[in-house]
């Protein structure tokens, strides 16, 4: 029989604090029989590599340290991939787990797939405080027919649902990634990549990864809304670029509505609503006066909109719109004594 392929976990670490308990065990106990698990140090100073070598004592699975002296997860991450020896490559932040079937049972799922280039899963989003969860957020996934579009419109998921064949690793490093001018949202960018160049997303049911907010230093917090702005703009021209070179019949007009769109920050102006005579339903800026007409829904989304005033980007607006329409179809549904379901059906007719 074959000896299985083996499979690296590279884990970029700054100062996880207690976290890397879980991360490290979460590997260890992983019931895949062939891992290296590839650590990266960043510079941390709250004694994660002495915490690393005392964990990895006894464990099936080779933990293999480094240090990265140059700060940053981008080369960190890239320095963890040019030491892993893997067929597969899993990343995995120091913070993060992975439940202990992930990565057996997605192996198994590329193995007998061969046009699949990276499996995904569910995941869970976990809220800490003090080392205790307070909230748990969950995300079950499912085939996506069109996995580039999902990712074009932030159908976000923490990087570690994702298992690489090598080969689509290496083009990808080969294209510049992880890319060293994203600040924030660079797994946003690597996994959009991987799709703008055809590779092709696998769902793998009854396997999860785990998602840990538990610091004001994590990355993306840790950077201003103008920052991330920026950052978002970067990467969406570098993915216009890239899907120039690729072939246009693979993009529609609503992947290139995706990629052109805006990463200013605006706020939603002061706005009256209005109805002409005839029923037309218009609004009023309150500041200039202008007039504009709108149809049922288009009204319903600048209400949602409205409802949220502070400044941010477009995509954000829409994301706080979409949920203030979600909860407000769900209430009403309560109210009729209707189910859930049927209230999101009505908010999507």
């Amino acid at each position: 029989m074959a000896a299985a392929p083996l499979v690296s976990i590279v884990v970029p670490c700054y100062n996880p604090g207690p976290l890397l308990e879980r991360c490290l065990a979460s590997c260890f106990q992983q019931t895949y029989p062939n891992i290296e698990i590839v650590l990266v140090d960043n510079n941390s100073t709250d004694g994660s590599v002495a915490r690393a070598r005392r964990l990895a004592e006894g464990q099936k699975h080779r933990l293999r340290l480094a240090n990265c002296p140059t700060q940053g997860q981008a080369v960190t991450r890239n320095l963890g991939f040019d030491l892993a020896e893997g067929s597969y490559i899993q990343w995995l932040d120091a913070d993060d787990e992975l439940s202990p079937e992930k990565i057996a049972q997605q192996v198994a799922a590329l193995e007998a797939d061969p046009a699949s280039d990276i499996a995904y899963c569910d995941w869970e989003w976990l809220f800490l405080e003090n080392g205790s969860v307070r909230q748990t957020l969950r995300f079950p996934a499912r085939q996506q027919d069109d996995y580039l579009l999902c990712l074009l419109a932030d159908y976000w998921s923490a990087p570690h649902v994702y298992l690489l064949r090598r080969a689509v690793a290496e083009r990808l490093r080969a294209l510049g990634q992880w890319h060293l001018d994203a600040r924030v949202m660079a797994d946003r960018e690597y996994f959009a990549t991987a799709a703008v160049i055809g590779c092709r997303f696998l769902y793998v049911a009854g396997c999860s990864a785990r998602y840990n907010s538990w610091s004001s230093t994590q990355l993306t917090k840790s950077h201003s809304l103008e920052v991330r702005a920026a950052s978002g703009a970067g990467i969406y021209a570098r993915l216009r670029e890239l899907a120039e070179k690729e072939p246009a019949a693979r993009f529609t007009p609503e992947h290139h509505w995706f990629l052109d769109q805006s990463w200013k920050i605006y706020r939603v102006a002061a706005v009256e609503g209005v109805t002409k005579p005839g029923g037309t339903l218009c609004v009023r800026n309150t500041q200039t006066g202008r007039e504009t007409e709108l149809d049922a829904a288009e009204m319903a989304v600048l209400a949602a909109c409205a409802r949220h005033r502070q400044a941010t980007i477009l995509e954000y607006h829409a994301a706080g719109a979409a949920l203030d329409l979600w909860l407000r179809a769900v209430k009403d549904a309560t109210a009729r004594g209707e189910n859930q379901l049927d209230a999101l059906r009505q908010l999507r007719g």
